[in-house]
C-alpha cells in the first residue's frame, strides 16, 4: 500500500460533511427539564376527516366530511408523567352532500350544505421522555355541528321532507397519541393522531391530525 493511500485513510474520518454537522446541531436541542409544575399553552392547525356525519335532513345518507380547523388549549403537569389538559377546537366550513331516500330505498332528493363546528374538551395525558416526548391521552367533551346554506334539489323535492336541522349538539370522546419535540425548557412542537367519537344521535367516528406549538411556564 502506498504512502498516499495511508494518508487518505488517516484523514478521511476527520472530513465530516458540513450539512451533517448542521443537521446534528439542529436536531439535538438543549436537554429540557422534567414536566412537573409546567403550565403549557399550545395551539395550531388541524385536519379532521369523518367518513360518515349525521346529515342536516333526516333520512339522508351520512355525509363524508374533511375539514381544516384550529385548536387552542392549556395543560398542567401534576407530575413528570401526568398532565391535566383542556382545549377548544374550531372547524372551518366545508361543503358536503348526500342523497335523501324514502322507506323503499328510492332516492327522492339530494341535500348539499356547508358544515362547520366547534367544541371543548378536558382530559388526561401521559408523558414520557425529555427532549423527544411520547404523549398519549384521553378526553371527554362537547361538540356543536352547524349546517349552513342547506339546499334540497332533485326530481321529487316537492315531496314532504323533514325540516332541515341547523345544528346538532353532541358529546364527544377521544383518544390520541403523538410525539412532542421540546426544543428548550419553554418552547415545543408536536403532532398527534386522534380518534374521536361523537355520541349524540347517530354515532360519528372521525380522525384528526392536530399540529401544535406550545410554550411552558414552570410553577414548582
Amino acid at each position: 500500500m502506498t504512502a498516499g493511500a495511508n494518508d487518505r485513510r488517516r484523514r478521511s474520518p476527520r472530513h465530516i460533511p458540513a450539512w451533517l454537522a448542521l443537521a446534528a446541531a439542529f436536531l439535538a436541542p438543549a436537554v429540557a427539564r422534567a414536566d412537573r409544575g409546567a403550565l403549557t399553552l399550545e395551539g395550531g392547525p388541524s385536519l379532521a376527516v369523518a367518513p360518515r356525519v349525521a346529515p342536516p335532513v333526516p333520512g339522508a345518507a351520512g355525509l363524508a366530511l374533511a375539514t381544516l380547523g384550529a385548536s387552542l388549549g392549556l395543560g398542567y403537569a401534576v407530575s413528570n408523567h401526568l398532565e391535566v389538559a383542556v382545549a377548544g377546537v374550531y372547524e372551518l366550513p366545508a361543503g358536503c352532500s348526500a342523497a335523501v331516500v324514502d322507506p323503499r330505498g328510492v332516492v327522492v332528493a339530494n341535500v348539499s350544505a356547508a358544515a362547520s363546528g366547534w367544541g371543548a374538551e378536558a382530559g388526561l395525558r401521559y408523558l414520557s421522555g425529555l427532549t423527544w416526548r411520547l404523549r398519549m391521552g384521553a378526553s371527554l367533551g362537547w361538540f356543536h355541528r352547524a349546517f349552513s346554506r342547506v339546499e334540497v334539489t332533485g326530481p321529487r323535492t316537492s315531496a314532504a321532507l323533514p325540516a332541515a336541522l341547523p345544528a346538532r349538539e353532541t358529546l364527544s370522546a377521544a383518544v390520541a397519541a403523538g410525539l412532542f419535540w421540546q426544543v428548550d425548557d419553554h418552547l415545543g412542537v408536536g403532532a398527534a393522531l386522534r380518534l374521536e367519537v361523537l355520541l349524540g344521535g347517530p354515532a360519528t367516528v372521525a380522525f384528526a391530525l392536530p399540529v401544535t406549538v406550545g410554550y411552558s411556564w414552570y410553577f414548582l
